[in-house]
């Protein structure tokens, strides 16, 4: 604790920790609804707001770790939090596990924390906000500007409020101001329901994307199930919807649906969603963080194609027994039901079928062969990418 004490010390900021503990009560409301949008709109388990005394760590509002919420405390051994205070610097660690400055830290050796971002809450008094993973984090620019935000409101609610009345600071206008300014910011759509299941609250993110996103006000969460299908072409059900789901007690982590954009394109999101209560455990409704991944899962879907095109070549006997193989590899992972391969035969100038493979049923009749520019395959063999420009796909 030395080298990064001098700060932790500060009689003056040990000072202001006490006075704003003694006001915390009336913000914890508050807190606890910024904690809970932070970790879902981050995608991460783990979300605290803290005080960091000289020795101690004194949690605001917590998510995600069992056995710790508003009031609990830790000593500082080894900290992670601490080096955010006394630097009063973000601090952003992508496995705390390989990190020799917090390896024996309780973080890591009790709780099982490997990756970090904490940013401190500027407020005088020595506060942060955190998001953490029981794994390492391969940190984006949105997840750390979702931090900064929401770390900016806490420290827009905390800054000069000492002299102000408690229950002014946590009337429902007031939190309701803080909370938009924080989902307006966001890059990632949220969404969220009242204890009746109504959408109170899509952000600009998805009201920008979602068809009608500008009439949601107060409409029933389960009226969206009908625009919503499962990557496999199924329509959701109002039961299966996340926001739903999480009005009924459950934590929903990378939920895949497809849906259409403004201009009827199908996207590929993945939804988090999670319950919001009261301290006193009443359930006051639902958010949902909504994460666009169409180009991750398409990349990660050519991937997959290309290994399964590269393990079936071994195998095959002879090129027709290849040519199957590497349709059959390439129709399965990419969903297709069919696929043929024709090859140029340049004595000729034609093109001959060299195998077909089909999902379901019989295949397709094919001729003996299709000269140059006729027909599908013939067309594209007339296709000539510059020498600098990969084919799409594989």
């Amino acid at each position: 604790m030395a080298e990064i004490g001098g700060r932790l010390g500060s009689v003056a900021r040990l000072a202001a920790v006490r006075r704003a503990r003694d006001d915390s009560a009336g913000w914890r409301p508050i807190i606890d609804h910024v904690v809970e949008l932070t970790a879902a709109a981050t995608g991460l388990p783990v979300a605290l707001a803290s005080f960091i005394t000289a020795d101690r760590q004194a949690v605001l509002g917590a998510t995600g770790v069992d056995g710790v919420a508003a009031g609990y405390e830790l000593p500082l051994t080894v900290p992670l939090c601490g080096h955010v205070v006394a630097g009063d610097l973000p601090l952003i660690v992508a496995d705390a596990v390989a990190d020799e400055r917090f390896t024996g830290s309780d973080a890591v050796r009790l709780h099982g924390i490997r990756g970090y971002a904490g940013f401190p809450v500027r407020d005088d008094d020595g506060s942060i906000l955190a998001v953490a993973a029981h794994r390492p984090v391969d940190w984006s620019a949105a997840q750390l500007r979702c931090l900064d935000h929401a770390a900016r409101v806490l420290a827009a609610l905390m800054t000069g409020t000492h002299a102000a009345d408690v229950a002014a600071r946590t009337d429902a206008q007031r939190q309701r101001a803080f909370l938009h300014a924080l989902l307006e910011c966001l890059d990632t759509g949220v969404a969220a329901c009242d204890e009746q299941g109504r959408l109170v609250l899509l952000n600009r993110a998805l009201r920008e994307f979602l068809p009608g996103g500008d009439g949601y006000q107060d409409s029933p969460s389960q009226e969206w199930a009908d625009r919503v299908t499962h990557p496999d072409g199924r329509l959701f059900t109002a039961g299966e919807m996340p926001l739903e789901r999480a009005m009924h007690g459950q934590t929903v982590r990378s939920d895949d649906q497809i849906i259409p954009d403004r201009r009827g394109r199908p996207r590929r999101y993945a939804v988090n969603a999670t319950p919001i209560t009261d301290r006193d455990g009443r359930r006051l409704g639902a958010v949902a963080a909504v994460h666009d991944v169409t180009d991750q899962r398409r990349a990660e879907r050519f991937r997959r194609c290309e290994l399964a095109v590269a393990r079936s070549l071994p195998a095959a006997a002879d090129l027709e027994g290849a040519g199957r193989a590497v349709l059959a590899a390439v129709g399965e992972t990419l969903g297709w039901p069919y696929a043929e391969l024709w090859l140029h035969d340049p004595l000729t100038d034609v093109m001959r079928p060299a195998a077909a493979w089909t999902r379901d049923g019989p295949g397709l009749p094919l001729p003996a062969h299709l000269p140059t520019g006729a027909g599908l395959a013939g067309v594209t063999a007339t296709v000539r990418l510059p020498r600098d420009q990969p084919p799409n796909g594989l």
